[in-house]
This record gives C-alpha cells, structure tokens and sequence, in this order.
C-alpha cells in the first residue's frame, strides 16, 4: 500500500505516525513546502513576541522521519492532484503515485484586496517564516496596525506590543473576538488590550494602504489614516486547496468528507483546517478549524486509510485565549443561530471581572462564553458535547458557585 500525505502539521504527521504503528510495511510519502521541523501553530505569537526561539516550537525532529520510514518530501509544493490516475505532481517534477492519499494542507490567510497591498512590511501570521519576518521588521519600527481582532490578530498585537511598539487592532465588526466571542466578552478583552496600550478601533474597513516601498500608513474609510510600519493582516483563512479541481473532489467551503473523513473520491481522505466535519452542536458539516480537532482528525484518517473503520465522532468548536489580566473560554455556539429558538443566560460580576454567557437551546446546554473563573470550563464543555439536556434552574446557572461537575454522573 502506498500512502501519500499532504501537509507537515499536526494532521499529517499525526496520520503520519498512525499509520505506521499500525502498518509497519506499506511505504509513507509526506510532501511539506515548509523546510523546518514540524511545530506548534499556536506558538507563533510567542516567537513574534521574543519569549520563545523557534527551536522551542518543534513538534517532531528531523528524525522522526527516518524512525517511522518516512519518505520526507520537504521544499515541494503539491500542484497537481490527478484523481483518476491517482497521482500527485510537485513543484519540482515529481510525479507521485498513491493508493490512500490525505490532503492535510492547512489553510491560506485572506488577503485585502485594497490599493497599496503589495507595499513591503504588510505581513499575515501563518506560518513560522512569517513570524520571524514580523520579529525582524519589527526591531526598527515604532507603530504596527494589526488588521483583523481574531485570535490571530490579538495575538500579533500583543506581541507587537510587548516589544515595545505602538500598536492599533481595526476590527471590522463592533467587537473583539467576533467567532468566539458576545459583544460582552470582546468588550471585555478590548478593556484589558487597551489597559496594555494597545489603541482598539471597532465598526471600521481599510480602504487601502500608503508608502514606498515600505508601508507607511493604514486608510480607514472615513478618511482616518494611521501612521505605522509594520501591518499585519489577520482578516481571516481560507482552505489551501488550489491544487484540487472541484470537478474531481467535491469542494464546498472545504473538503467535504463522510463520517471516515474520507471524500467523494474513493481513497482520499482529509483532516485539518480543509476539511468539512460533523459539527456536533450544530449537527450539520462545516469548517471546525481548531488545532485539537486537527490532530483527532489526522489520526482517525490514519487509522481509515490503514483499511480499519472508525467513524470520528464529530468535532465541537471551542477556544482557550489567557491575554494578560484576563482568561476566556468559549464553546458551541456564543449567539442566534437560524433555525433554532435559542435561550440566552448571563451573568457578570464587574467587581470580580467575571462574566458567564450560557446558550440553551430547550434545556439543552449548547454554547458557553466564560471571562475569568473559567476554572470549570472543562466540565461545561464536556456537557456541550454529549448534548446534555439541563434539568436544574436558570438561578443556577447564573450562580458563580454552581458546581456544573454535579450534572455528569446524571448523564453516564
């Protein structure tokens, strides 16, 4: 059996390692246009910031491809996927056959399509290479403007921030944390961003950029303009599948896969950011782009492409963000959903800097937002997910003492 597998992040090399512990034989083929070790994402904004060397962020040493027999195609690019004859052509001319493929490339940030975009200094945080542009740029500039209040952006401007920089967050939307937050809990992390220094401005677009050849300054419609040298922009991700002719694979905002994460075309299978799961709050197939899931995914896809059945349960939206003074958990949805009748419980103690949004949808608990105290946020979550229907009262719900741990041994 030849396995193929796209994609050096935590999905391909999770499948990567499934596979080869249960098939100790078939021959293993990993193509990564990235050139350095596997590493932890998430850790981006810490080699932005200086508190960490890239080395800290490695996942996998270079010799993990040799311990599992792993045919490392590192520096090749996937440009074409031919699906009838089941192979793969890279950017440098080699044709690669497989008889199991896993697409596992990750996705691509969104780019402003807005003049003056090609100036230099305009960065995204992706990927390891653009951290360390960003830290480079950064030791000679004064001001950055982060495009984008995601957990991408917060990140970059804290960082930014903490090396000493003036640093602006534009923000499309009316708040902070638009997909995992209410308008209260972003309210309440912008509080703690400008408690830091880090100027917020909500509600707003950037008609275009200024400078020569470096980036100068950020237009904001309204004629506002602000001065910087470093932009990064965090409007978002796409699925990186440009090689894919949806024509051959069924494409719909991403890879659209069935129970075994397998797609439409027999044999390829997809885990990670490009794949289109069950989300099981929502109960339907969508983009669940969270690291966690990647992993889960990666090695349920290995165990499939093995020749094993096993279904992957589903995968729950859900974020951890700690941001200086203050600690947000989210999960499930956060806020009105078409086509359910949804009940909204909230709770805040300003004296204490907490704050609890829980949504139910009957009295099933089905999205929570937590600022501060979010101690239990495990045990909510776990409710969230097993689609716990809720027989206590809302004053208990609203209770910052309520034990939610209480309600598992209820449910099995």
């Amino acid at each position: 059996m030849r396995h193929v597998i796209i994609g050096n992040g935590i999905a391909g090399i999770t499948a990567a390692e499934t596979i080869r512990l249960l098939d100790p034989t078939s021959s293993i083929t990993l193509i990564a246009g990235e050139t350095f070790p596997p590493y932890s994402r998430p850790m981006l904004g810490m080699l932005v910031e200086g508190a960490i060397d890239d080395r800290q962020m490695i996942l996998k040493e270079e010799l993990f491809y040799r311990e599992f027999q792993i045919d490392a195609k590192i520096g090749h690019w996937v440009e074409e996927l031919d699906v009838p004859n089941k192979v793969v052509r890279t950017s440098k001319g080699e044709r690669i056959p497989f008889d199991r493929l896993l697409i596992a490339t990750g996705a691509n940030p969104v780019r402003l399509s807005v003049e003056g975009s090609e100036l230099q200094n305009i960065f995204f945080l992706r990927n390891r290479e653009d951290a360390v542009k960003i830290s480079q740029a950064a030791k000679s500039a004064k001001a950055a403007v982060v495009i984008g209040g995601g957990l991408v952006g917060l990140k970059a401007a804290h960082a930014l921030r903490k090396r000493g920089l003036k640093v602006t967050i534009v923000e499309k939307l009316s708040y902070l944390l638009p997909l995992i937050a209410d308008g209260r809990g972003g309210e309440l992390v912008q509080r703690e961003a400008e408690n830091m220094g880090i100027e917020v401005i909500t509600s707003a677009q950037v008609s275009g950029f200024e400078g020569g050849p470096r980036i100068s300054g950020v237009f904001l419609e309204g004629a506002t303009t602000i001065t910087c040298q470093i932009v990064v922009v965090a409007a978002g991700v796409r699925p990186a599948l440009s090689f894919v002719d949806p024509n051959q694979v069924q494409v719909r905002n991403g890879l659209v896969v069935n129970e075994f994460l397998e797609t439409s075309a027999e044999g390829i299978y997809a885990a990670g950011d490009v794949a289109e799961v069950m989300d099981l709050v929502r109960g339907e197939n969508r983009l669940v782009p969270i690291w966690p899931e990647a992993a889960s995914q990666g090695r349920v896809a290995g165990i499939n492409m093995v020749g094993f059945r096993k279904a992957y349960e589903g995968a729950m939206a859900r974020n951890v963000l700690r941001f200086e003074g203050i600690d947000l958990l989210s999960g499930g949805l956060i806020g009105p959903d078409n086509g359910m009748n949804l009940r909204i419980i909230e709770y805040e103690d300003r004296g204490a800097g907490s704050y609890r949004r829980f949504v139910l949808n009957g009295d099933r608990l089905v999205g929570v937002v937590m600022v501060n105290k979010i101690e239990q946020g495990g045990v909510v979550l776990s409710l969230i997910k097993r689609r716990a229907a809720l027989k206590i009262p809302d004053r208990l719900l609203q209770s910052p003492y309520f034990n939610f741990s209480q309600l598992l041994p209820r449910l099995g």
